[in-house]
């Protein structure tokens, strides 16, 4: 028996490292890879299991290896809750911005974009024979047994309008790794993060029978787990504000009633008067309050595309202030190539030692 690890709604290019797991493509998996030869066909097969009808099986699907190990090698079972965190950060982070301005968009950002439904991750027992199961479902499980890899009748049940993106192929293992390096240490900021990356993939869930007030609910639950600093509205404000606020960012006065009363003038940055706003709309959702059509829009943008951004921003920013390097803000392909250039100029040798090593 082998134990075999994948991500079968990934799409990804190329390999890429993340913590102590390497990720690799269905196409680009090896004998060097695997525990035993019989695993090389064993293992596409089962990622066809997880296929979609409608999709081609060779443009996604991740088989995940332990770097110090091979495919088939046993694992930690507690490890791969921290990994799909990792991943989830890392996907959603390349998703094109819903707040591009118009003229900037291509109309091709539904083929670009991934959701939590394609970071799930599966753990898999091989036998010899190539007999599987399958299991599903959290308040009501359904185990179904007796499928063979290989007969076509080995189909695994796929989350709810699931897209497997045909343009997503982006992905960023540094920001990967440092949210699994977070996460793994066990520290309330690692803890929180999680959190705030299980509210943040709820919202991000495709189906259609999460409405878009529970994504809102989610989201602003996201923003309290992740800045542990209380419930109220204001503290969080405050909090976010800290984290996110550019220095010098510029304060406008604003007003706003709160349960019949008005609140106010206070001096707030842009992205606090957001949240603020933010936070009367998700009140009025957990009040069976009438909501009128405009109270959802913040400026131009609708509040679950604001607040989804910022999150993930949030995010990013409180692994920076945990120590990681700044330059995750940075796009993944800009920051590599400076890695790559300051790890060159690294390693030339200093002027002054040679000019003084001359002299002598």
């Amino acid at each position: 028996m082998t134990d075999v690890l994948v991500a079968p709604y990934l799409p990804l290019q190329q390999r890429e490292i993340v913590g102590p797991w390497e990720l690799i493509p269905r196409s680009a998996l090896t004998t060097d890879d695997v525990s035993e030869p019989r695993l090389l066909e064993a293992v596409p097969q089962l990622l066809d299991a997880y296929r979609p009808l409608s999709s081609n099986s060779a443009t996604f699907g991740v088989i995940i290896r332990p770097s110090a190990g091979k495919v088939g090698d046993s694992f930690d079972r507690t490890a791969p809750a921290f990994l799909r965190y990792a991943l989830l950060a890392a996907a959603l982070d390349t998703n094109p911005s819903r707040l591009a301005p118009e003229e900037d968009r291509t109309g091709n950002e539904g083929h670009e974009s991934l959701t939590s439904d394609n970071v799930l991750i599966y753990g898999h027992p091989l036998n010899d024979g190539g007999w599987v199961a399958d299991q599903y479902g959290a308040m009501v499980t359904i185990l179904v047994g007796g499928m063979r890899l290989g007969e076509p009748g080995a189909r695994f049940e796929q989350p709810g309008e699931l897209v497997i993106p045909a343009l997503s192929t982006r992905f960023d293992g540094i920001y990967a790794t440092a949210v699994y390096e977070e996460i793994v240490k066990g520290t309330p900021v690692g803890r929180r993060m999680a959190r705030a990356l299980d509210w943040l993939g709820m919202a991000w869930r495709n189906t259609s029978a999460l409405d878009i007030s529970t994504r809102i609910v989610a989201l602003r639950a996201g923003f309290e787990v992740l800045l542990g600093v209380g419930d109220t509205t204001k503290v969080i404000r405050d909090a976010l504000g800290q984290l996110m606020n550019p220095p010098d960012a510029p304060r406008t006065k604003h007003t706003w009633t709160d349960h019949g009363k008005l609140k106010g003038p206070f001096e707030l940055t842009s992205i606090e008067w957001w949240f603020q706003c933010f936070s009367i709309l998700r009140n009025s959702i957990m009040h069976g309050d009438e909501i009128a059509a405009t109270t959802w829009q913040h400026g131009e943008h609708h509040h679950v595309w604001i607040a989804e951004d910022n999150l993930r921003k949030a995010i990013k920013e409180t692994l920076i202030s945990a120590g990681h390097p700044e330059d995750l803000r940075d796009d993944p392909g800009q920051r590599l190539l400076a890695r790559r250039i300051s790890q060159r100029l690294s390693e030339l040798p200093d002027p002054s030692q040679q000019t003084s090593q001359g002299a002598s």
